[in-house]
């Protein structure tokens, strides 16, 4: 079920007896619809006074709910992956649901070449790619905002990272490291036209991708 609210803020009222009953009696994980740019700190605490921060998701209008998204992820036996192919675009959306992020996705891989994210997703999660010895390219989408700790690391043949956004996303601790590289001296990262230079340069070097 869905709720909307039109205030910026929370109302005064929100955790009356009677809203809690309101929304207590609503299935887990209502949406909370809140309108763009609302106060949604104020409007969690407001649902955290009265209880009920466990049963909802608090959303901007416009912005999908978890059951419409989609986590390409480790399934259990080290890879979310089965195919044998060379190269592999992820997609956008799959089975109707927007995919998000991917999460081990590709761990232990040993064919894959060239991986490229598809515009849209945006979280690389821990360890996506490691052990993936045979690849050599991957290419990240403008929507991307955050590569998790490893997320990037455990590619020993990588030749080249390429970022295909303006804005740099957030780099976690050796999210890009290349101490395993064996091609590291080789190895290009490539950025946008008009991108900015120091502030890439900056991020991937604390993620540890400072030799390439």
């Amino acid at each position: 079920s869905v709720a909307r609210f039109k205030a910026m803020t929370p109302p005064a009222t929100l955790a009356t007896k009677e809203n809690f009953k309101t929304f207590s009696d609503m299935s887990n994980k209502t949406v909370i619809r809140i309108p763009v740019g609302a106060d949604k700190p104020a409007y969690r605490a407001a649902f955290r006074d009265a209880g009920l921060l466990d049963a909802i998701e608090i959303l901007f209008e416009g912005e999908p709910s978890a059951n419409e998204m989609l986590v390409f992820e480790d399934n259990g036996d080290n890879t979310a992956y089965k195919g044998e192919e060379e190269s592999l675009t992820v997609p956008a959306e799959y089975n109707g649901k927007r995919v998000v992020k991917i999460e081990a996705a590709f761990k232990g891989n040993k064919t894959l070449k060239t991986v490229e994210l598809s515009d849209g997703i945006e979280v690389i999660g821990k360890n996506s790619f490691d052990g993936c010895k045979a690849l050599e390219k991957i290419v990240l989408p403008g929507s991307l905002k955050k590569i998790e700790d490893s997320g990037l690391s455990g590619t020993a043949a990588l030749l080249e990272l390429e970022f295909l956004g303006a804005d740099v996303p957030e780099m976690g601790a050796r999210s890009a490291s290349v101490s395993s590289m064996r091609n590291y001296k080789k190895a290009k990262i490539i950025i946008p036209d008009g991108a900015d230079l120091y502030a890439y340069g900056a991020a991937l070097q604390k993620a540890g991708a400072d030799p390439m």
